[in-house]
């Protein structure tokens, strides 16, 4: 298996090192307050105990510990706790979640098992994707060569997705940030007011070229990062793969102009994704690692792990007062956490609208069907779900890949190169070094329908449309042996402007079962329609490269729009970037759940604060948007920066009533 160097001492001993004095991390001159020398215990909450906080935040995931430790960091001392259903990734996932290198495999040891890092939520059957049988009969969506259920990747551990994903860090466009302005009717949500919320998360490291090698070129754009941002670690791995030169011809020979960077709002292009890399440790830098342990030495914040929200508590005038929640143990038992000023939602696009739908917000026939009283009936808890699929062709190719780490002697030597100097395969994450966005060009636009050209004309011209997105560790033929001559890698192509929304559901008014979960991808014929261009595409991408041995999968004989389109109904596709399940709105939108400041209308002391609040998803992937879903692998930078400016218009409006902060319409909230 891949993960077996994962028992070799040695390696054991460089991530150990890491957490001695856990929980106290090293003292900043910053300043800690004189908390540094406290007992560890001191920032986490007794379970089953109630208590009281100013802020009360659902989800210790990318987003929450954001927002958390900014409140928490506050002059005015707010307390502020934080309840997470999931634990510590480091103690519970080891070093998979921790080494770069492990990121394609960091969340199932056995796949016959649940992940305790994941929710592994299955979804309801679907028109495309290959499907197989569980216990009970449920259809469970299948990612191709992976086993995993479809969001198998999102997180159910503290610090979320920027604890599993592939560490890309990347931000939307200029374009992009001009959509969600129109949906929501609110400019604080342009690239101009934006920007300096995704600076204010990172540390930015320039790429260490003596260690990378001066044969790779790196470009970025520095101004797209502060001095003074962080304490997110934002850098570049100390490795490329030997098959990263032939991607840069590749891109350069499609007619691909060179970007600098992929966080100046710019994405029409190729460039190098940067990556939540420590830079000095060459360990994942995680909404834990940067956020929360600076809070832990400098704040009272207060930690709940393995508590499940149950139900948000309201008073009769419909403001959010507290959670029910429950301590997840071998005896599970209820108590409830008050807050003084307000309740923030940062469970996830699954998870929130769940929650919200639990707690008595959402479409009144859902609430009636599971006999629980409406708060506060709004149509759109849970619907408008976007996700970008990812197609992924695989190769044979005469480069070394990490389908290579199947061989012993090789994967010794990575390992060995990782404990000497944190060197090596294993020091990057070996997908996305170079990333390609564009326009669907000629000759393959010219073959989509007139409704499907359309639909493309609704996107800014900023916006791309494709995605080219290779993997240095590609999926193989069940047949393979390794062998220095046998590599594969993936040319995955996402389609960034998908027409199919999803929607999730509940069968439940109880938080411990599942939500009902239906991606709905490629539903809408359009999808299909720019998926077979796509799959086009991407074959004249891959042999531009100059490495092609041959196709596997899904191999020469697939060539006609037809044969694609049986290929795509058994394969499917990756799909990891789920967004907009309580969206943000106008008051005539009747999807809108949120008001622009992320409140949720009908009630007050609420808010959303994660993946599911914005009002669409915007091309990429959404890790910088939100703080920080493998393609699941840049949704760090999108959730940072919806986490940071929530947590500012937060503090702009102590009451939760008037906010004072540029740009946040507070019309929706009142009843």
């Amino acid at each position: 298996m891949l993960l077996t160097p994962l028992l070799c001492s040695g390696l054991l001993g460089v991530v150990t090192a890491q957490f001695e004095g856990w929980g106290e991390g090293r003292r900043d001159s910053e300043g800690d307050h004189g908390r540094a020398n406290q007992p560890r215990g001191n920032s986490f909450g007794i379970p089953g105990v109630n208590e009281t906080y100013d802020y009360i935040v659902v989800g210790g995931g990318t987003a929450g510990i954001t927002l958390a430790a900014r409140l928490a960091e506050d002059s005015r001392n707010f307390s502020v706790a934080i309840i997470e259903a999931g634990g510590f990734y480091e103690f519970e996932n080891g070093n998979l979640t921790e080494i770069p290198g492990y990121n394609g495999w960091s969340t199932h040891i056995d796949e016959t098992r649940p992940s305790l890092v994941e929710w592994d939520i299955e979804t309801t059957p679907q028109v495309v994707s290959k499907s197989s049988l569980v216990a009970g009969g449920t259809p469970l969506i299948k990612i191709p060569g992976l086993r995993r259920a479809y969001d198998s990747l999102f997180p159910r551990t503290n610090f979320g997705c920027s604890a599993i994903n592939s560490l890309g860090y990347q931000r939307g466009t200029i374009g992009y940030h001009k959509m969600w302005v129109d949906a929501v009717g609110d400019e604080a949500w342009s690239w101009e007011n934006t920007l300096p919320f995704y600076k204010r998360s990172c540390d930015f490291t320039p790429p260490d070229m003596d260690r990378i090698g001066s044969k790779f070129d790196i470009p970025y754009d520095k101004d797209a990062f502060s001095d003074h941002g962080g304490p997110l670690r934002v850098s570049y791995g100390n490795y490329r793969g030997e098959y990263v030169a032939a991607l840069a011809k590749s891109f350069q020979r499609l007619g691909l102009k060179k970007l600098e960077g992929l966080n100046s709002g710019s994405l029409i292009g190729y460039g190098a994704v940067s990556l939540t890399i420590d830079p000095e440790t060459q360990v994942r830098s995680s909404s834990e690692t940067s956020f929360l342990q600076a809070a832990m030495r400098r704040t009272s914040i207060k930690i709940y792990p393995h508590t499940l929200a149950k139900r948000i508590r309201f008073d009769e005038q419909k403001r959010a007062r507290g959670v029910l929640a429950s301590a997840m143990g071998q005896a599970d038992y209820d108590f409830v956490l008050s807050a003084r000023k307000e309740v923030v939602v940062s469970a996830g696009v699954f998870r929130s609208p769940q929650l919200l739908m639990a707690s008595g917000i959402g479409p009144r026939e859902t609430l009636a069907q599971q006999s629980i009283p409406v708060v506060s009936e709004l149509a759109g808890v849970g619907q408008n779900l976007w996700d970008q699929p990812y197609i992924r062709l695989t190769f044979r190719v005469n480069t070394t890949t990490m389908t290579q780490m199947e061989d012993p002697e090789f994967r010794n030597k990575v390992v060995e190169s990782y404990i000497r100097d944190q060197s090596g395969p294993l020091a990057s994450n070996n997908a996305g070094e170079l990333i390609g966005w564009e326009k669907i060009p000629e000759p393959y636009r010219s073959k989509l329908r007139p409704d499907t050209l359309a639909h493309l004309a609704t996107f800014p011209a900023d916006f791309p449309e494709l995605e080219l997105l290779p993997f240095g560790g590609g999926a193989f033929p069940k047949a393979h042996v390794a062998s220095p001559e046998t590599n594969y890698m993936t040319f995955a192509v996402g389609l960034l402007t998908p027409r199919s929304r999803g929607n999730v559901t509940i069968t439940s008014g109880d938080t411990r079962e599942q939500p009902l979960v239906n991606p709905n991808f490629f539903s809408d014929p359009i999808d299909v329609d720019l998926a077979v261009q796509a799959v086009l595409r991407a074959r004249e991408w891959a042999s531009k490269t100059g490495i092609i041995v041959r196709e596997t999968d899904p191999g020469i004989e697939v060539q006609t729009p037809a044969q694609i389109r049986a290929w795509l109904k058994q394969a499917g596709a990756l799909v990891f970037h789920g967004m907009s399940t309580c969206s943000m709105g106008k008051a005539t939108d009747p999807r809108a759940v949120l008001d622009s400041g992320a409140r949720v209308l009908g009630v007050r002391g609420l808010r959303v604060a994660d993946s599911s609040s914005a009002p669409l998803l915007g091309p990429g992937h959404p890790m910088a948007s939100v703080c920080k879903p493998s393609v699941h692998m840049l949704i760090t930078a999108g959730k940072d920066m919806i986490a940071e400016k929530v947590a500012a218009l937060i503090l702009s409006d102590v009451d939760g009533d008037k906010p004072k902060l540029k740009g946040s319409n507070p019309v929706h909230s009142e009843l």
